[in-house]
């Protein structure tokens, strides 16, 4: 099957809240997409609360996008889809407080989050994206 007829692949960040949540439902209502929807593994739990469960095009999966695990995750969309389609780079976070307050190790884990994370799943998603010369990246910020 050519990539013009098989489902595209989501692959969703940060999607246990906000607005990667209202996605996921979105998208878990629908067919026409595999959807992979990730969240820190602590995170994981509030799909089930939201009432998201997992079907034949809608998966969940853990997802620290500051860790290098995320490398696994990859390997399964590969095996089993080819890659990731449409990468939508949702996880964030923010630190509300004036510039002089943050700490040195928020500013870290934020830019860990924020800018770093994204990369890293950027690089992940392309080889497969130029290799079919479609795809999306999207960033939420």
């Amino acid at each position: 099957m050519n990539a013009d007829e098989r489902k595209k692949v989501i692959l969703v960040t940060g999607a246990s809240t906000g607005i990667g949540l209202a996605l996921s439902r979105q998208l878990a209502e629908s067919d026409i997409y595999i959807t992979i929807a990730t969240a820190r593994p602590s995170s994981l739990p509030r799909f089930a609360e939201a009432g998201l469960t997992e079907s034949d095009t809608f998966l969940i999966r853990p997802l620290d996008v500051t860790c290098p695990g995320q490398s696994n995750l990859f390997d399964e969309i590969e095996e089993r889809w080819g890659g990731v389609d449409i990468l939508v780079n949702n996880a964030g976070v923010s630190y509300r407080a004036v510039q002089e307050h943050i700490e040195e190790k928020d500013k870290i884990e934020q830019f860990a989050v924020n800018y770093f994370g994204p990369i890293k799943l950027i690089r992940r998603a392309l080889p497969h994206i130029r290799a079919q010369r479609w795809g999306r990246i999207i960033k939420v910020s």
